[in-house]
Order: C-alpha cells, then structure tokens, then sequence
C-alpha cells in the first residue's frame, strides 16, 4: 500500500450497515463493525453509524459483548460512534425531536464514544426560492442545535447538518437540489462566522444519491458543491452510493454514480489547487484507473499533484470521511483494481 492512498483513505469509511441498502440489524452491524476493526484493513475505518434510537440496543450489545481491548494497531481502537438524529418534515417537528433526542443521546452509557452526531434539516425548507429566504430559515435551527449539544453536555461532537432532501427536479415550489446544498453550505459558513460553535465542530453531510426516491446528483452538480464547500470552507463527508472506488453506472442507483477514489480525490486535488468546476466534473467521470498514480510522496491524477502532507491537510480540514452500509465493497474495489 503506497503512502499517498494510505493518507487518502486513512478513517475514511463510516460504517452504516443498517442504513439501506443493507438494512442490516444493529447485531449484524455492531458485530461487523467491531470485526472490522481487527482485520488488516481497519485503518480505513472510521465511526460506526448508529440512529440515535438505537443506543441503547448498542450499549447493550457492548456491555454483553464487549469490543476486544486488544485490537491491530491500524485499526481505531479508541472507536466511536456517528449518531444519526431524527428528522423533521417541518420546523416545529425538528425543534420537538432535537429536543427530545439529544437528552436521551448524553444519557446512554455509550455517550462518551460519540464523536459526532448527524441531522437533516427539515423538508420544508427546500419551499425556499432564494438564498435569503432559506438563509433566515436555517441560522435559527443552527443556534438551537448548538445550544441543545451545549445543554446536553456534548460540546465536543462533529455535528454534520445534511441539507433537506430538494427534489431532483425544481419546481414553482422548489428550488434545484444542488442550489439547496450550496445555499446551506454557505448559510452555515456564515453562521459560523457570526457565532462561536461549541468546542467540536460543525460541518456538512452531502447525500450523493444512490436510491430510487434519491437520484444520484450529477457530475456537474457535484463538482459545484465540492467547489462551493471549498470556497465557503466548510468541513463535509459524503454518503449513499459510495460502495465502489470509481465512477460507474449503477442501475439499481438509476444513474451513474461517484466512485469514493474519484470523490475523495476531487476533495483532495480541489482544496490543494483550486481546480475550476469543468476540470473538476472531468475528475468526477474519470474511469481510467491508469489517471491515478500513488506513490510514497504523493498522489497524481493527470497533470495534479498531492504530497502526503496535504493529503492529510485537506482530510482534516475539508473531507472528512464518507458513510457506506458495506466495508467489505470498498475493499474487495481496491483489491480488484490492484491498489492493496
């Protein structure tokens, strides 16, 4: 394994596996995580993702069960959890299952294992026909979600917002999916400017389609959001659909899909060189492994480069990691296209 894919893909993968199209049951996740977390690939793992609704199942399992102290030194051993909050179809809906859930999650015995919480934001925000309108729509919920991790004593979580879920196609009564991300994206950069967030972080999670209710974005959809995470800095992860290294066609997706190699060094090559968004879609639909090189120095995709030291940088600072309800594609990916 050469050091600049290492460096890339290093925590990247959250495991959902009870997220579709899995499904799996939280014994069959939590069990498959914490195997995971004792094979030679387990450096690429990241977070277990549990719904919030299921902690309490998770703590039992692991007070019965408990993970092995002893694990491979690439693995995580000091694990943890993404919990998946529930959503709201409206604003009050939200606020009323914020306020219910957060207490519940700080109470779970496993609380101190979570490293990050995620949340859609309400439905009925993609109504909005400017980014005036949903700008004031989304401060509001932002101030109470700081204020409920605050209240909640988990000030030091990564809080990933998920944009609300726009229709592929806009309307008289929506606005288009990728103008939605990118008006949140910089609502919330302007929201952090303005007011100081608790001690962890807030960021972005962009769904990148991959189910029948959820097509796939674009290439040039996607190229303008990663763009516009860039420019607003903002921290994100990616979920949905990202099972396999490169760009393809999925069918049962009903698009083509983004490969995690293709999307993970986008994010790389993009905060390192500004790419503009053409070169960066090109990036995006590269099915051509022979574009990408790995070396010990450094990762190169045509005429770009990466050192491993701003592969980490951009890891830390702009993609954080990417959800997948299988671990086991990801690496059966690499391992087919020779990378492992």
């Amino acid at each position: 394994m050469n050091g600049s894919l290492r460096a890339l893909l290093s925590g990247a993968i959250d495991y959902a596996g009870m997220f579709p199209p899995a499904s799996l049951s939280l014994e069959q996740s939590a069990d498959n995580y914490f195997r995971y977390c004792k094979t030679p690939e387990a450096w690429m793992l990241g977070r277990l993702v549990c719904p919030a609704a299921q902690l309490d199942g998770l703590a039992a399992i692991v007070e019965s069960h408990p993970p092995p102290n002893e694990v491979r030194p690439e693995s995580p051993g000091n694990w943890s959890i993404a919990a998946v909050l529930p959503a709201g179809a409206t604003v009050a809906e939200w606020r009323e299952k914020l306020d219910a859930s957060l207490p519940a999650v700080r109470r779970n015995p496993l609380a101190a294992k979570i490293g990050a919480i995620e949340i859609r934001l309400p439905d009925e925000l993609t109504l909005a026909k400017t980014y005036g309108e949903l700008r004031g729509a989304v401060e509001p919920l932002a101030a109470a979600l700081a204020a409920a991790l605050a209240a909640a004593m988990l000030p030091g979580v990564v809080a990933f917002i998920e944009p609300p879920a726009a229709p592929p196609v806009p309307s008289a009564a929506h606005a288009r999916r990728d103008d939605v991300i990118c008006w949140v994206a910089k609502a919330m950069a302007e929201f952090s400017k303005k007011r100081s967030w608790p001690a962890g972080r807030l960021a972005l999670k962009l769904r990148t389609g991959g189910l029948s209710t959820t097509p796939y974005l674009s290439s040039a959809e996607l190229a303008r959001v990663v763009c516009t995470f860039r420019d607003q800095g903002v921290a994100w992860k990616a979920t949905a659909g990202l099972h396999h290294p490169m760009f393809h066609y999925d069918a049962a997706g009903g698009g083509y899909a983004p490969g995690f190699i293709n999307l993970l060094t986008a994010a790389v090559l993009t905060d390192v060189h500004q790419l503009p968004e053409p070169e960066l879609q090109s990036l995006l639909e590269d099915e051509n492994v022979a574009s990408f090189a790995w070396t010990k120095e450094a990762l190169r995709w045509r005429g770009r480069s990466a050192t491993i030291e701003q592969i980490a940088a951009a890891r830390r600072r702009a993609f954080l990691s990417f959800g997948s309800c299988s671990f086991d594609d990801p690496v059966a990916g690499l391992e087919a296209l020779g990378w492992f």
